[in-house]
């Protein structure tokens, strides 16, 4: 039973760490469970409440990706947007802050500077853009939830070509070439680096 619990222990401790959220509280619950007769009141209760903010975080994590999968399809690539749309993707820029406040984790993070830094570039505030792709990137590359050369490489050619957009060339060159060490050169996401390294 103790060697079960120390692998369940390793697993829940994984999923802590790469922000599984639906495997956190599937280990969770099955611990709750065994433990629930022998280990006393205190115990279970400490497993409910880890248990509940498993499923808080779940819900804010789900909740985030629609909106930003709303406000992309809704807003991001449209041409002309009117005042109220702008108003629109504002107002969801705004709960999509207002969960990431609620819940720091950096995979909900990713999401709300994704969504910022598009926002922010698509009105031309360069700079606001700037800030939350630097954050991104900093997420990104920190965090074992979200690392992966290919997410690190996205994101920093996403922040190199707003840099351009916004006239700071010596970071677009930065960000550039730290997206070039890592895409693939046989794939087209290189090619579009390039470009930008050579615009910079």
């Amino acid at each position: 039973m103790e060697i079960g619990d120390d692998i369940i222990q390793e697993g829940v401790l994984m999923s802590e760490k790469y922000e599984f959220y639906a495997e956190r509280y599937i280990l969770l619950d099955f611990q709750r469970v065994t433990h629930g007769i022998t280990k006393g009141g205190a115990v279970i209760d400490w497993f409910n409440k880890e248990i509940g903010n498993s499923i808080k975080v779940i819900e804010a994590n789900s909740k985030v990706v629609s909106l930003f999968y709303s406000f992309t399809i809704r807003y991001l690539g449209k041409k002309n947007l009117s005042k109220e749309k702008l108003e629109e993707a504002y107002l969801i820029l705004v709960e999509m802050k207002s969960i990431y406040s609620s819940h720091p984790n950096p995979r909900i993070g990713f999401w709300f500077h994704r969504a910022a830094l598009s926002y922010y570039s698509y009105i031309l505030d360069y700079s606001t853009a700037i800030s939350h792709g630097k954050v991104l990137v900093e997420l990104t590359e920190s965090n074992p939830s979200l690392y992966s050369p290919v997410n690190l490489a996205g994101a920093s050619k996403d922040l190199a070509e707003i840099c351009i957009s916004g006239k700071q060339f010596e970071l677009a060159v930065s960000y550039s070439l730290k997206a070039l060490n890592l895409f693939n050169p046989q794939l087209n996401n290189f090619l579009l680096t390039l470009e930008n390294y050579f615009q910079s």
